[in-house]
């Protein structure tokens, strides 16, 4: 028995020491050298296909914007904070507000206060709390002034950083009925001065000669209430789509911003919410069926308008005819006449434009031969 044993080793041994071996060579090599590939390539595989799952959730992009919003949005917070000091949370307060107000993110609102506010508190004489107001007041202002007057933000900004330096030459950028000078800001303010009605409805004061920055800004006010400009911006967070899908974008950046600091977002997730039901129950939606609506009528009357036009192109063609015939006519005439009078000229051209054809050709010749010889 231990014989037989014995042989049947001998005879199998060979046979599993090959098996070994073409194990091995099909999994590239001994068993650790095997499972360090194979945990390799499969380590690849799957980050390939996270980074796949990733990319098409657009995770990547959140991840960034939320990191870029946050990082801003904690330079922006320290900024109001040095700034307003003990009325930074109303300052604050502000912010938060600002995507139904003025229709930018808090970190953009705040970051925009920042641009100035040194010297309107300087002109206020370091009374934060009044200058919380005042600022606030000014970027409404900025905001309605470009919804209801088609001015880019960034101009009217810019306006504003300008009178906090007493540049007054973008005054006219705010589209007043005043120029950019120095006189005509002047005049602006006097103005304002006289409209105490108004004055009193927003509760500040214009003093006639002053160009202080403070004083600017609430003459600004004054004048946009008495154009109707006033409170164009939080009507059109309501009521059309460009105001309402600015409210719910920058509702979006303050979720990102708090999410990245670790701040409190269900707040703004709640006006998120809010903002996308108005700008689609409220916008968006009631235009696109607006639009369906007046399809069914509009169309026949575009195949009017389009039969009007041909058949006006017709006539005018129809009528022109004539000329066009004769044109052409005239055209060969004159061709015909140019050639017959410079008849010398032309025939030493072709001469030239023959011979030149029969050199290329003759040049040509033997790269045409070799082709056909390759070609058969």
């Amino acid at each position: 028995m231990a014989k037989t044993i014995a042989n049947a080793y001998v005879q199998i041994l060979p046979s599993a020491q090959g098996f070994k071996s073409n194990l091995s060579n099909a999994i590239k090599g001994d068993v650790a050298t095997s499972g360090a590939e194979s945990g390799a390539s499969f380590g690849a595989s799957m980050v390939s296909k996270l980074k796949a799952v990733v990319v098409a959730a657009g995770i990547g992009k959140v991840f960034k914007e939320a990191i870029n919003e946050g990082s801003s949005l904690e330079q922006s917070l320290d900024g109001i904070e040095t700034l307003f000091k003990d009325s930074s949370e109303k300052m604050k307060k502000y912010a938060k507000e600002a995507f139904n107000t003025v229709g930018l993110s808090s970190n953009a609102y705040m970051q925009q206060v920042t641009s100035f506010s040194a010297s309107l508190l300087q002109d206020l004489e370091g009374d934060t709390s009044t200058a919380a107001d005042v600022a606030n007041r000014a970027m409404i202002d900025m905001s309605d002034n470009a919804n209801k007057m088609g001015t880019e933000m960034v101009s009217i900004q810019n306006a504003y950083q300008g009178f906090a330096k007493q540049n007054y030459t973008m005054l006219d950028n705010l589209k007043l009925g005043y120029g950019g000078t120095k006189t005509e800001m002047r005049r602006l303010v006097a103005d304002a001065s006289k409209m105490t009605d108004i004055q009193k409805e927003l509760n500040v004061t214009v003093e006639e000669g002053s160009l202080g920055f403070g004083n600017i800004i609430n003459a600004i006010s004054v004048m946009q209430k008495s154009l109707g400009i006033a409170g164009t911006t939080s009507l059109e967070a309501a009521k059309t789509v460009t105001g309402s899908m600015s409210a719910m974008k920058a509702s979006l950046q303050n979720v990102l911003g708090e999410i990245a600091i670790g701040g409190d977002f269900q707040t703004p997730l709640n006006q998120l919410l809010e903002t996308t039901r108005t700008f689609l129950e409220n916008n968006f939606v009631p235009m696109v069926g607006r639009i369906f609506e007046s399809l069914p009528a509009a169309l026949p009357k575009v195949g009017e308008g389009l039969i009007d036009i041909g058949s006006m192109l017709f006539k005018n063609i129809s009528g022109s005819a004539d000329s066009m015939v004769k044109g052409a006519k005239d055209l060969i005439v004159s061709l015909t006449k140019g050639i017959k009078d410079n008849a010398p000229e032309v025939a030493r051209m072709a001469g030239e434009l023959i011979q030149g054809l029969i050199d290329s050709i003759i040049e040509a010749a033997p790269e045409v031969l070799d082709a056909g010889i390759d070609l058969g």
